[in-house]
């Protein structure tokens, strides 16, 4: 059976994750994509064209783009539905038929649009190309990977999304690229290497491991280097500091190598010091506010990406919208993983408390949907120290039990120690 195609048409629904995914690779180099969109999702199917096309040309590949037979109106109209689809699959069988490549193929996947689009395309193509070397494919999101069903030799069979299937490179940049841009917002990325993160976010996380029976002492200490932190005023705190080190001197647990906030700032001087005094307090106050656990855990991403684990990881990714901005709406998912076609999203909290936990649970769950779709990979890592009662409220009501394990990353403070390995096998 045919892995890629000539031709490839594609429904258009209102995530633009799976024709993200079709359209890196089911096509062929120096083939044809038509798109079938509605008013709704007209934006999406230009912004994928602008996208396919300059990473075509950007690669030399010759993949076109065609939107001028597919728009769609009252899209929920059946018979106006089928009419325009029998016009739209007619010119495109026009052209195929006029295409000189030998033994050239055709797919129609039908993962986006409407309900009455899928169905209906299927039928149309089904019966307008049952003589041709025509497939029909879905992207099942959940398990990542293509049922293709060969029209002429009626059979079906499933096909792994991976990077070595892709015709055209697939990074995070392009997900976010084409979500941002439908939505008409502005956002900033972090691509933070291990050179970026200071050692005191380590220390911090080494001595909260190695100090494990102690952990309720070392949230505690935490929460007061957090208290003057939260002043978010370089100022304020360099009047503070020989208060919050005689705290920190005081305190009964210690922070490995550090024992007051001098040793944090002088820490960073040394491994920062071409930022001016303002960057480097704002960087200080971000890390000791709580971001240092989440360039932790970018740190050992960053390890896999080495080791070819993963393909690619962001952290903070932020979003403004430009007609609310007074509100100062923002969308922000801490960290974002892409390992072949699969796009995992994880929030990172140290807080305790379950009511703030669980919000950014829920910000996760609306955030990661929107970003990725039904197939997005969800986590949550905090201080919060019940694994269940996350799992129950995170898990859809349609997961099968022996799933959710696979489904979702749940990391509590109880089992930090496992970190490094409770990630390995929620990415495998």
């Amino acid at each position: 059976m045919i892995e890629k195609n000539d031709y490839l048409i594609m429904l258009i629904g209102s995530s633009p994750m799976p024709n993200l995914i079709s359209a890196f690779t089911r096509i062929k180099e120096n083939g044809k994509i038509f798109m079938i969109y509605t008013s709704e999702t007209e934006k999406i199917a230009k912004q994928l064209e602008e996208l396919i096309e300059k990473k075509s040309n950007d690669n030399f590949l010759n993949i076109s783009v065609n939107l001028g037979y597919g728009k769609i109106c009252e899209e929920y109209n059946l018979q106006k539905v089928s009419n325009y689809m029998e016009n739209i699959l007619k010119k495109i069988k026009s052209e195929y038929d006029n295409e000189s490549l030998e033994n050239k193929t055709i797919e129609l996947n039908f993962t986006g649009g409407t309900k009455i689009m899928s169905s209906t395309a299927y039928r149309l193509f089904k019966e307008k190309f049952k003589k041709e070397n025509a497939y029909l494919t879905y992207l099942d999101s959940e398990e990542c990977e293509f049922i293709i069903y060969d029209i002429k030799k009626n059979k079906s069979k499933k096909m792994e999304c991976s990077k070595k299937n892709e015709t055209l490179d697939l990074n995070i940049g392009d997900i976010i690229d084409m979500h941002f841009e439908i939505n008409e917002n502005k956002f900033e990325c972090e691509r933070i290497k291990n050179s970026q993160i200071s050692k005191v976010n380590e220390y911090i996380y080494d001595s909260l491991i190695e100090n494990y029976d102690r952990k309720d002492e070392f949230i505690d200490l935490m929460e007061i280097i957090f208290s003057y932190n939260y002043k978010k005023n370089k100022n304020k705190i360099k009047d503070s500091i020989s208060e919050i080190n005689n705290k920190m001197e005081n305190h009964s647990f210690k922070l490995n190598n550090i024992n007051n906030y001098s040793k944090i700032i002088s820490c960073y001087e040394s491994e920062f010091g071409n930022l001016t005094e303002n960057k480097l307090y704002e960087k200080i106050i971000e890390d000791t506010s709580g971001k240092w656990l989440e360039k932790i855990i970018l740190k050992k991403l960053n390890n896999f990406k080495d080791e070819g684990y993963i393909d690619d990881v962001v952290i903070s990714q932020k979003r403004e919208n430009k007609k609310r901005k007074k509100d100062k709406e923002e969308f922000e998912v801490d960290i974002i993983i892409l390992k072949n076609e699969n796009l995992y999203c994880i929030s990172v909290t140290t807080s305790n408390i379950y009511s703030e936990v669980n919000m950014k649970l829920h910000e996760i769950w609306y955030r990661g949907k929107s970003l990725g779709g039904d197939g997005v990979r969800l986590g949550i890592i905090s201080f919060y120290d019940n694994k269940k009662a996350l799992l129950e409220k995170i898990k859809n009501v349609w997961d099968e039990e022996k799933d959710i394990e696979n489904k979702y990353l749940i990391i509590t403070l109880e089992n930090f120690i496992e970190m490094d390995e409770l990630l390995r096998n929620w990415l495998k």
